[in-house]
């Protein structure tokens, strides 16, 4: 789901269990290693939800985003360069430094991947309904791929730091493809046509150089924009925060422990939220007026992952569904309606403006999607506490 929650398992072991487990008796490294998810959460998804926002209210009469692009893709590099650098250097003697320096790389990623993320669904809005979800199709390969190598770095790659390495490289190379598409996509006649037909509508509406109707154009989508945000919302209160704290009760289980949440959890739900975001591209049930109908019915799942084997040393709570299958199916559910709904609510944004509004409309529901990021990630911390703590 965003740069900082793509490989978590395996930056969570490499921040946690190498760089900064340095034996010191300082009290400030400690709790750097015990929250450090809280300081991750924040660091991601603050800047990420401002830079969205700032991004959506400084665009202009369609706008040029090229600049932005460029610059938010050039930004993410070098911090996973200065990642990578960090990885070599032997930490151990500065570990609060190391941890600074983290933690302002990630703040500056999450800025340009706020940025980022915003232009390109407002690009996306101008083409076709499916580009739309292609955009939501691609982060979940990605996702995919992220978790599948984190399964295959624990049986092949005994050394932590390498197989981090690998993963920061692979993502440099990633974002250095994407920099050189962009700049490909305007030589396409494809894109070319679409462009030309909302410059021509923005022309026709004399629209060029005022600002959109912001209130306008929310009042036509907001429907979907809730969608967007429940969605995300449910979602992101159960993956990763509580799914990674689920533990096997069967500990002669099919898979082995050390798998257990690498797959039940990672590879589980990027996988099966990309087929999700495919199956909406041939089946687009229910319409934009009903959606909301199974979004809302996600919210059961939160109460669902709470009852299972979810912090078993710390809850106060009953496990009322000790059955790990009865997880595992829920998890594939969980990951299938997450990709599916995420991209008819998505897809259905351009649907519901004018093609003069389809990019404004884009981008406000980019915003919507990582506030509901945000907003889940923040609302895990509560279901921890309602599940450590005795109300009664």
């Amino acid at each position: 789901m965003d740069t900082c929650f793509g490989d978590l398992l395996l930056d969570t072991k490499y921040f946690v269990d190498l760089k900064l487990n340095v034996n010191e008796s300082n009290t400030q490294t400690e709790d750097f290693r015990r929250n450090f998810l809280s300081y991750l959460g924040v660091a991601c998804q603050v800047p990420n939800v401002l830079c969205s926002g700032l991004n959506l209210f400084l665009h202009t009469g369609g706008g040029n985003f090229t600049k932005r692009i460029i610059i938010s893709l050039i930004i993410t590099v070098l911090m996973f360069i200065v990642s990578v650098a960090l990885a070599i250097l032997d930490s151990s003697d500065w570990p609060r430094l190391f941890f600074y320096i983290s933690m302002a790389s990630i703040v500056l990623m999450s800025m340009g991947s706020g940025v980022y993320q915003n232009c390109i669904y407002g690009l996306a809005a101008k083409l076709p309904m499916k580009f739309s979800n292609a955009i939501l199709v691609g982060t979940n390969i990605s996702g995919t791929l992220a978790a599948s190598f984190n399964v295959l770095s624990i049986a092949v790659v005994p050394d932590l730091r390498t197989a981090v390495i690998y993963s920061f490289v692979s993502a440099i190379f990633i974002l250095l493809l994407a920099l050189d598409t962009y700049f490909a996509l305007p030589l396409t006649h494809f894109y070319k046509y679409y462009e030309q037909l909302t410059m021509k509508a923005l022309v026709d509406r004399k629209l060029v150089a005022r600002s959109p109707p912001y209130w306008l154009i929310f009042k036509q989508i907001w429907p979907q924009c809730f969608n967007v945000f429940f969605v995300f919302f449910v979602t992101l209160t159960n993956f990763p925060a509580v799914l990674i704290n689920i533990l096997p009760l069967d500990q002669n289980f099919i898979l082995p422990s050390i798998y257990f949440i690498p797959v039940t959890c990672f590879l589980c739900f990027n996988f099966f939220a990309m087929f999700g975001n495919i199956l909406a591209n041939w089946i687009r049930w229910p319409g934009p007026c009903f959606l909301w109908i199974p979004v809302f019915l996600r919210s059961l799942m939160i109460p669902y992952f709470m009852l299972c084997n979810y912090k078993p040393d710390h809850r106060v709570l009953p496990v009322l569904i000790n059955n790990d299958w009865a997880y595992i199916g829920m998890s594939v559910f969980h990951g299938l309606t997450s990709g599916y709904c995420s991209s008819l609510a998505m897809m259905f944004v351009p649907w519901s403006v004018e093609r003069e509004h389809t990019t404004t409309a884009g981008m406000m529901a980019a915003f919507f999607l990582i506030l509901g990021v945000f907003c889940g990630v923040n609302f895990s911390f509560f279901i921890s506490w309602l599940v450590e703590t005795r109300l009664f």
